[in-house]
């Protein structure tokens, strides 16, 4: 009997040490748990920003602060990207990543400067070789040629795509796009160097811009393009 009941206390001391195991690895889940997600140890303590600096560098860093005091590993950090690139037009793309132990670090990839569209009201608003608008600036940005309607209104989507097929096109050496009108029809002249080129639509620009490099060599004042197959210099 008293064999039996060894045995029995032994059973007994067992389960008590395998439920005693449990409830501590339980117990040290549920603090790491604790830890990572809801404590104050590991939370937004700091802002990094970087591929932008100055002005950028603080709007950036100002929007991005929302997130002090968020546990790191509660982010959505594509969500926050996604927020911050609505947020800040001039951004191509964001990227947001955790450090450890408190800093949110948010890498930027700006848009560059294609054109710079004139408006009705004398505002000159950038655009990249997408056609989308980031920021409205007092002066172009050096190199990028200025984009004005010749009814002085503002320049129409159609008019901004036949600008850019030709600023995207157009590569002649150390010649450059300075100036750039768009009619009431939509049709885009520009100044390459000391030559007007009369670009017309956003049609056919390969073929446009070849014929306008091959030309230019012997710098005429007019170039007319804009029927390829039938170019007119003057």
């Amino acid at each position: 009997m008293d064999r039996f009941a060894d045995r029995a206390r032994g059973a007994r001391r067992q389960s008590l040490r395998r439920i005693g195991l449990i409830v501590a690895a339980v117990a040290a889940v549920a603090a790491l748990v604790w830890l990572i997600a809801f404590s104050p140890l590991l939370v937004v303590r700091d802002v990094a920003v970087t591929g932008v600096r100055g002005q950028d560098q603080r709007d950036v860093a100002v929007l991005a602060r929302e997130q002090v005091g968020t546990p790191l590993a509660r982010l959505d950090v594509d969500e926050i990207a996604t927020g911050l690139e609505h947020r800040f037009p001039p951004a191509a793309r964001i990227v947001v990543s955790r450090s450890l132990p408190g800093t949110l670090t948010v890498d930027v990839t700006v848009r560059k400067a294609v054109l710079a569209l004139r408006d009705s009201k004398g505002q000159l608003q950038v655009v990249d070789a997408s056609g989308t608008a980031f920021r409205t600036v007092r002066q172009a940005p050096a190199g990028v040629p200025v984009v004005d309607a010749e009814d002085d209104a503002d320049v129409s989507p159609r008019g901004v795509e036949a600008a850019l097929s030709a600023v995207n096109a157009l590569k002649v050496g150390k010649e450059r796009v300075t100036r750039i009108s768009v009619s009431p029809a939509d049709l885009v002249t520009l100044r390459v160097g000391s030559t007007d080129v009369v670009w017309g639509t956003a049609e056919r620009p390969e073929l446009k811009a070849t014929i306008v490099r091959a030309l230019i060599k012997k710098k005429p004042k007019n170039i007319d393009v804009s029927a390829p197959d039938t170019p007119v210099t003057r």
